[in-house]
């Protein structure tokens, strides 16, 4: 064989390896610190990550930008910072610079570190969402759930009932925490009313998560919660990305409109056929009424609340998919035949 031919049947098995292992391949693992010391407790947010450090000889606070490669200390103090949060360009820690766990922070856009409690009791687990920061709290004789808000200073309790709260969390207007009232650990969230009374109000949920009531009657929380979609789709559909089950405390008149996002990189048939299935309480249902290809998000409109989908025909998803390899099929056929006539000329 020449070396000519060897290279179109490089190119031929080059091609197919691309097409068939390439997305499994860009799957990958890699170190962010490896000091010798000890490096524990990381968070992330965005291409910041954020960890404890021991290579001082105490506890530190490091962080490492994705976007640089660059690693830096970020409070290098002689007492022990621990625990980090990160949100954005804040990042909040335990730290007993003061003799007791207190709450500090650092702004990366400013650079500067200032105190977010310093309370004499311990304050310690902190998280943080945008300016919102909250933590444990045992100024009232065991842990309560305590918050602040950066944007305006303000300091207040969250729950203090008289059992213990503790590990935080909080995402958005969302705190949510490990409570031990009723005798064994369960978990409690606090949020805020984030519907109002008026007409065509509209809660953003994140993520491209909407949904707007066309009228609120008596204002509440409305919040959802995130999980794998079911195993049983309507016969014919295939579920794409995760179910968000929407629940609200307003009281409302319908109809509600629900806006999704989905994974583009995940529909295999025509974007523009999703279909927004709702739970009724006995089958799936479709509601959609618009697909924005542009942004990515599917709207429907229901008069109920509860488990919405995203789906599409498994008949569109087969059509997608083998349109993939005729094409790939077709393409590598082109090039054989290519390769064979000019062997067939060359012998002439």
């Amino acid at each position: 064989m020449r070396k000519k031919d060897l290279l179109v049947l490089v190119a031929i098995v080059t091609v197919y390896f691309f097409m068939a292992y390439l997305p499994a391949a860009l799957a990958w693992e890699a170190p962010v610190c490896t000091n010798p010391a000890d490096q524990r407790r990381a968070d992330v947010s965005g291409e910041i990550i954020v960890w404890s450090d021991s290579r001082s000889g105490n506890w530190d606070i490091y962080m490492k930008d994705l976007s640089t490669g660059i690693e830096s200390p970020l409070c290098t103090n002689p007492a022990v910072q621990y625990n980090p949060a990160v949100s954005g360009s804040v990042v909040v820690w335990g730290d007993d610079r003061n003799g007791n766990l207190d709450i500090y922070m650092r702004d990366l856009s400013t650079g500067i570190e200032s105190p977010v409690c310093t309370n004499p009791a311990v304050q310690s687990n902190p998280a943080v969402s945008g300016s919102v920061v909250v933590w444990e709290d045992d100024r009232n004789g065991n842990q309560d759930i305590y918050m602040k808000d950066l944007s305006t200073g303000i300091e207040s309790p969250l729950c203090t009932n008289p059992s213990f709260q503790v590990y935080p969390a909080v995402s958005g207007s969302v705190v949510v925490w490990e409570d031990h009232r009723n005798g064994n650990w369960d978990i409690y969230m606090y949020g805020a009313l984030n519907t109002p009374t008026g007409s065509d109000v509209k809660v953003d949920l994140g993520m491209g998560l909407s949904v707007t009531f066309s009228s609120v009657i008596s204002r509440g929380f409305t919040g959802y919660s995130a999980g794998s979609p079911p195993s049983d789709p309507p016969s014919g559909f295939r579920f794409l990305g995760q179910a968000y089950d929407i629940a609200t405390t307003a009281t409302y008149s319908p109809p509600v409109t629900v806006t999704i996002a989905y994974n583009e990189s995940e529909i295999l048939g025509n974007e523009s056929n999703l279909k927004l299935f709702h739970w009724d309480g006995s089958r799936w249902e479709d509601r959609a009424t618009s697909v924005d290809t542009v942004n990515n998000t599917i709207t429907g409109q229901v008069i109920s609340l509860s488990p919405f989908v995203v789906g599409e025909s498994e008949t569109a998803a087969a059509v997608g998919y083998d349109s993939f390899w005729l094409l790939f099929t077709t393409l590598s056929l082109i090039l054989v035949g290519l390769y064979l006539l000019r062997r067939k000329r060359e012998r002439a």
